[in-house]
């Protein structure tokens, strides 16, 4: 992959296919049963498994969660899912968790995921590529019901790398962490072709995405997303997001380079609890 940003268009139709992996989670408050935003997750396709991957404190709470499916409704978020455990004292809460969608009707229904292999690897920050926080806006407004709540927009915010000043101040473990700044003249989403600015409320859970210019011979270049990190932390003061690297993910499931000495462990977390 090059560094090459490409044109907007460019880089609006490079997005498209993965965009409707990004969901919203839903909590259900208690007495009133009406719904609320808490986060983003989305979805990484592996063979015949579905993983749903979100930030942990999205799931924290006593109200039941609910994953958005498609426009026609959703599902329960397991009472028991997965997060990750630091193997070491000096290694900061990873705040990511998942669970994987194993009944027949539940992957059929997820409909758009994102391919394993574009969420596989161990990603470097290096200037030239485009990253975007992508994520689920946290309008009440649309949260009457969950077919209003999926119709809702995705939206991308487009980041900058932050500096190792910003890194330092915020505490980012380069271990575990990407930090990455907002810039107020950068703010955009997709939204039906308008340029608006995306706010930061509601995208917890979801994802860091580079994306960089694929040449093929023979044939045009295109632009490609790889997913390579969950956001957990937004810090308005400094306009950075804070993402923890996927990769940890998947070398607890025994996946890529740092699975023979991986930082984290696999843990089991009781909703509620």
């Amino acid at each position: 992959m090059s560094e090459d940003r490409g044109t907007l268009s460019e880089l609006e139709a490079g997005m498209a296919p993965i965009l409707g992996a990004f969901r919203p989670v839903l909590r259900i408050e208690d007495g009133s049963g009406r719904l609320s935003l808490a986060g983003t997750a989305f979805l990484v396709r592996d063979a015949n498994r579905v993983f749903a991957i979100t930030a942990k404190h999205v799931l924290e709470g006593p109200e039941h969660k609910l994953l958005g499916i498609n426009e026609n409704g959703s599902v329960t978020w397991p009472r028991k899912y997965s997060a990750l455990a630091p193997s070491a004292n000096d290694l900061p809460d990873a705040d990511v968790a998942w669970a994987m969608l194993e009944r027949s009707e539940d992957i059929l229904s997820a409909g758009t995921a994102i391919p394993f292999g574009l969420a596989a690897s161990a990603i470097d920050i290096t200037p030239g590529a485009s990253y975007l926080a992508v994520g689920q806006p946290a309008s009440r407004a649309r949260m009457v019901n969950a077919h209003q709540t999926l119709a809702s927009d995705v939206m991308m915010a487009f980041l900058e790398p932050a500096t190792g000043e910003t890194n330092s101040i915020i505490g980012v473990d380069a271990r575990v962490q990407f930090a990455f700044t907002y810039p107020a003249d950068s703010r955009d989403r997709i939204s039906r072709g308008e340029s608006v600015p995306a706010k930061a409320n509601g995208m917890s859970g979801g994802a860091i995405v580079v994306t960089g210019r694929v040449k093929r011979e023979s044939q045009p270049s295109i632009m490609v997303p790889l997913v390579a990190g969950v956001l957990t932390h937004y810090y308005p003061k400094y306009f950075t997001f804070v993402a923890t690297k996927i990769e940890h993910i998947w070398a607890t499931l025994g996946y890529g380079g740092q699975a023979a000495n991986p930082l984290y462990s696999r843990t089991t977390v009781q909703a509620g609890a």
